[in-house]
């Protein structure tokens, strides 16, 4: 007795995708966007939760802890810059994290019209706790996955936040929660959006030397942020460090950004 051919079965996602006019590929991307999207909100929303709980603070106040802690001597106008907001806000968040004893003003030595911030020893026990709640809540969750996964997915995060940034405020805003140390403080594995925003700064550069712009061109305001964009091991000269001028020597580094240089000596004087 000859048996009846048993129909040919394929499986169910091939079926679908054969009926469906989207390729397998772009649903698939669909799927990512989806679930990534899925991921950072809610990854995000409870690293702010658990920072804002170890800092006894909003969210906001937690990140202008972590910037006085790294400024060493931010102003008030720099933190606004940094954080994104306006300069009465930023003056509204300065005086109540006075009020609450996180951080303290002072006169600038150099300049007794400017007042720098500083952590008080209660604000940096705040800002230390709320950096190892987020560790802590990230480390929970990619825990969970084997280590060659884990090194893949740096190689992944390295290459998205890269591509994330697009101009120094974009930058400070991505780093605003970064533990510094792991990647600013080491040449080894620099922070991927500050070395993006570097590269992006190289070109540009490049391209104005071979094309330099006609008209008369301002010269960009230095920041006190500045240092903040740069990896470390890049060759983007500080003035600070090695200021000039016309005639005079190197002058002093000072905290306000911009150094003052000595007057160099005279021509046929005793030093020559």
């Amino acid at each position: 007795m000859r048996l009846a051919a048993a129909p040919r079965v394929s499986p169910r996602w091939l079926r679908e995708d054969e009926r469906d006019s989207i390729p397998w590929e772009r649903r698939q991307d669909h799927r990512l966007e989806n679930l990534l999207a899925a991921l950072a909100v809610r990854l995000g929303d409870l690293v702010q939760e658990r920072m804002a709980a170890a800092a006894r603070c909003s969210p906001t106040a937690v990140a202008a802890l972590q910037w006085v802690g790294r400024g060493r001597g931010l102003r008030t106008c720099d933190l606004a810059e940094a954080l994104g907001i306006t300069m009465p806000g930023a003056s509204q968040l300065v005086a109540s994290l006075i009020a609450d004893g996180l951080v303290q003003r002072a006169r600038s030595p150099h300049d007794h019209r400017q007042w720098r911030l500083h952590l008080t020893e209660l604000g940096g026990a705040r800002t230390l706790a709320a950096v190892r709640a987020r560790a802590e809540a990230v480390g929970e969750l990619v825990g969970t996955l084997p280590f060659p996964w884990r090194l893949r997915l740096i190689r992944i995060l390295e290459r998205l936040l890269g591509r994330m940034v697009d101009s120094p405020q974009a930058v400070l805003r991505v780093c605003r929660h970064c533990d510094w140390n792991v990647c600013r403080r080491t040449g080894i594995e620099p922070c991927p959006a500050a070395l993006a925003q570097a590269e992006r700064m190289t070109s540009s550069r490049r391209a104005r030397e071979v094309s330099p712009p006609r008209g008369r061109v301002r010269a960009p305001r230095w920041s006190a942020l500045r240092p903040h964009l740069t990896p470390v091991g890049s060759r983007e000269r500080d003035p600070r460090r090695a200021p000039h001028c016309a005639r005079g020597r190197p002058g002093r580094p000072t905290s306000l950004g911009v150094a003052r240089c000595r007057p160099g000596p005279r021509q046929g004087s005793a030093g020559g």
